[in-house]
C-alpha cells in the first residue's frame, strides 16, 4: 500500500470516527454506513476529478486490503484461484 493509499484512508476514516460514531459496524448494514461516508467520497471526488464510484470502489478495496493486512494474511493471495480450479476456469453464479 503506498502513502497515497494510506493517507485516503486515514482521511476516510478520520471522517467515519468523527460522524459515524453512533454506528455499530456489527448491526448497521453496509449500505447504511457507505450512505453515511457518502460525503467524504464526494469532496474526495471533487478534489480528485474522480467519479464517487470510483473512490467508492478504491475505498473498499483499500480497506479490504487493510483488513487482511491487519489479520496478517498475505493480501496477494486471498483472490489467488488456479486455472481450473473451477472447472473451466471461472465460476458461473447463475447456472450449475
Amino acid at each position: 500500500m503506498t502513502q497515497e493509499d494510506k493517507d485516503f484512508l486515514k482521511l476516510v476514516t478520520t471522517y467515519a470516527d468523527k460522524n459515524c460514531k453512533d454506528l455499530d459496524p456489527k448491526k448497521t448494514k453496509s449500505s447504511i454506513q457507505l450512505d453515511r461516508l457518502m460525503p467524504v467520497f464526494q469532496e474526495i471526488a471533487d478534489q480528485s476529478g474522480q467519479s464517487v464510484e470510483d473512490v467508492l470502489v478504491r475505498y473498499m478495496d483499500l480497506s479490504m486490503e487493510a483488513a487482511a493486512t491487519k489479520a496478517g494474511k498475505n493480501t496477494t493471495d486471498i483472490f489467488d484461484i488456479q486455472d481450473g480450479e473451477f472447472g473451466s476456469g471461472g465460476v458461473d453464479l447463475f447456472h450449475s
